[in-house]
């Protein structure tokens, strides 16, 4: 996996007029190498090299596996043997002795003093290269989309035990609990985020994480949960029912199943961010609940839950082929209670690929 994205780094190395690449962004050292907890990943035209905490080297080199040398690096002196950076006096020597005096170098977090000290003392000049990454982590390789889709598998089978379960009369908390719990016992690395668990007027705030209520009967349940899956995210949102609907709670599921449904049908490569957005504003306010519809209609997702494209009504991000995004139209009734489904799409060629299909993905 790591070619195709090797090759698209460095091919950014070359367009900027660049001899280097210094990532020091934990999510972006995770794309590029399926490992995020090191001090620094350097990257030029024939070598990659990483320094990792001395304590987690032995780890670093297994994830790493051969794909670049590996450096433990220590912020003071132990009595131990080894080839080991001891102390920032001397990282600082080792990252200048990899620069070729007087080159460009790029790096993704211009606040990194230790690497500005490092380029100074080799004469090089600092290129940001932040956005550039983000744009080449924007399109997926079929690899990244393989791990995507492990990351959901673990996702659905969570819940689809919840659509099996009685939730009337469960803490929201034990709920989450429970799908802390399954996200990991399913093959989950970790949780991508804190699950929300969002009933009756919970569900009216897009972000409620869980509470103490107990659910109730005839009433929503937002349920927004994700799998980490060898660094790779997932992301779905579901809106239960414990009962049945009336009235406005029931106009606002069927606003937001028709939202879903036209967003997803535009999508394509080549169309604006704005306009998927745009599509699914549209029904909601033709349901006359324009005003409930308070945040954007989707993300992009990769080692990070939120990634480029942005599908917001005030986005420039226009579709391309690859990109994993989410399709998220929601209903938020002050005091009343919420919905909101979430499904993931990957941009194909012909269109869209929904990767969330299950009985409540309502595509």
């Amino acid at each position: 996996m790591i070619e195709d994205k090797l090759s698209r780094v460095r091919s950014i190395i070359k367009n900027k007029g660049a001899a280097a690449l210094i990532l020091t962004n934990p999510s972006n050292m995770g794309y590029l190498l399926g490992y995020e907890d090191g001090v620094l990943a350097y990257v030029d035209d024939s070598t990659i090299k990483v320094i990792a905490p001395l304590l987690d080297w032995e780890r670093a080199r297994e994830l790493v596996n051969d794909k670049a040398d590996v450096v433990a690096y220590s912020g003071y002196k132990l009595p131990i043997e080894g080839n080991v950076i001891w102390g920032s006096d001397e990282l600082t020597k080792v990252i200048t002795s990899w620069i070729k005096p007087g080159t460009s170098v790029l790096i993704d977090d211009s606040s990194r003093q230790f690497i500005r000290k490092a380029l100074d003392a080799a004469n090089a000049k600092l290129i940001d290269a932040s956005t550039d990454i983000l744009e080449i982590r924007a399109v997926k390789t079929p690899d990244e989309v393989e791990l995507i889709k492990g990351a959901i598998s673990i996702t659905l089978k969570v819940l689809k035990e919840l659509y099996n379960m009685r939730i009337a009369g469960m803490r929201e908390r034990d709920l989450a609990a429970y799908i802390y719990h399954g996200l990991i016992s399913h093959g989950g690395d970790e949780v991508a985020f804190n699950p929300i668990v969002g009933s009756g007027p919970n569900g009216a705030k897009p972000h409620h994480m869980h509470s103490d209520r107990r659910i109730g009967v005839n009433e929503t349940v937002v349920i927004d949960i994700g799998a980490r899956y060898r660094l790779y995210c997932s992301d779905l949102t579901r809106t239960l029912v414990t009962g049945s609907l009336e009235g406005k709670l029931k106009d606002a599921y069927n606003a937001v199943v028709e939202a879903s449904r036209k967003a997803i049908s535009i999508v394509k490569p080549g169309v604006k961010a704005s306009d998927v957005d745009a599509a699914a504003r549209g029904v909601i306010a033709e349901y006359g609940f324009a005003w409930g519809f308070i945040h954007s209609l989707g993300h992009g997702v990769g080692v990070e839950v939120h990634e480029r494209p942005s599908i917001g009504p005030n986005s420039n991000d226009v579709l391309r082929e690859g990109n994993v995004i989410t399709i998220e139209p929601g209903i938020y009734i002050k005091d009343v209670g919420g919905v909101r489904v979430e499904n993931m799409v990957l941009v194909t060629e012909s269109g869209a690929e929904v990767l969330t299909r299950d009985e409540y993905a309502y595509v």
